[in-house]
């Protein structure tokens, strides 16, 4: 976890770095209740007058879309330049770091789970296929908590390291219609499998240590029940789903995506913006 935004709203050199190391070490960071309430509240405001009146928003395709809506949002609204803007200056130390000083904005959305939202499978935003060629972009999404997010209302799950091992796990396309449990029972349970990675341990050591730590990445999962105004940023290749939501509120979390300023756009992502903001 990084520090909040001191009185100016930056994040200074120290945070910047301890940033960038999380993120290249696991795969995620998060910042609890760094955007202030004020403008949080003036951006649900915003979403939920969207939801009353659907004429003219755009929305994209969603996993276990049922009570799941990921819907466009544009620039021209104030509350949302007031919530991207912060957010952005707050960041940018570490998103240029990663990204680039000309990272392309390629998600711009809201995804909103109402009550009886399921639990999506594990999943990456990219596929493996496409991130085996030298030229790929890097994706870091950006979260903002517009609500305080609780147990109940379905969290966003993250398995940290495990965008170490992207290419080590299973196709995130299989694993769309998995459970963590069972790809974790994969890996316990078949034993030709096992003494195939036996007989490949022997061959290749360092492979299988490598092989050991990515399915040991499976284990550790970390539940973002943060607060309003809290910032996750998480890289395209980390392992995560939305929870169930059992509430009777919905939650609704905005966030952008950038990718790197040079390469090829990933495939996986649903890359949710609307035509305005490309």
């Amino acid at each position: 976890m990084v520090s909040p935004p001191g009185p100016d709203g930056r994040m200074d050199a120290a945070e910047a770095r301890r940033g960038c190391d999380l993120l290249y070490n696991n795969g995620v960071l998060w910042v609890e209740e760094a955007v202030p309430r004020v403008l949080t509240e003036a951006l649900v405001r915003l979403v939920d007058e969207k939801m009353q009146n659907k004429d003219g928003n755009q929305y994209f395709t969603v996993q276990y879309f049922k009570n799941r809506e990921d819907m466009a949002l544009d620039w021209e609204a104030q509350p949302v330049r007031d919530v991207t803007m912060y957010a952005i200056k707050f960041l940018s130390p570490v998103l240029e770091e990663l990204l680039g000083a000309e990272a392309r904005l390629v998600e711009f959305s809201c995804l909103i789970s109402h009550p009886g939202a399921r639990a999506q499978p594990a999943h990456a935003d990219c596929s493996n296929t496409t991130l085996q060629c030298a030229d790929t972009a890097h994706l870091y999404s950006v979260f903002v908590a517009l609500e305080d997010i609780t147990s109940a209302l379905g969290p966003l799950t993250v398995w940290p390291e495990t965008h170490d091992y992207f290419q080590l796990l299973l196709d995130p396309y299989q694993l769309l219609q998995r459970e963590p449990g069972e790809i974790l029972g994969q890996f316990q349970h078949e034993e030709d499998e096992d003494a195939e990675r036996a007989q490949r341990a022997k061959e290749d050591p360092e492979g299988s240590a490598e092989a050991l730590a990515a399915r040991k990445a499976l284990y550790s999962q970390v539940k973002m029940t943060v607060p309003r105004g809290s910032l996750v940023v998480m890289d395209g290749r980390t392992y995560h789903r939305g929870g169930a939501n059992t509430a009777a509120t919905r939650r609704p979390v905005f966030y952008f995506t950038f990718a790197s300023e040079r390469g090829l756009l990933p495939e996986g992502s649903t890359y949710s913006i609307s035509a305005a903001m490309k």
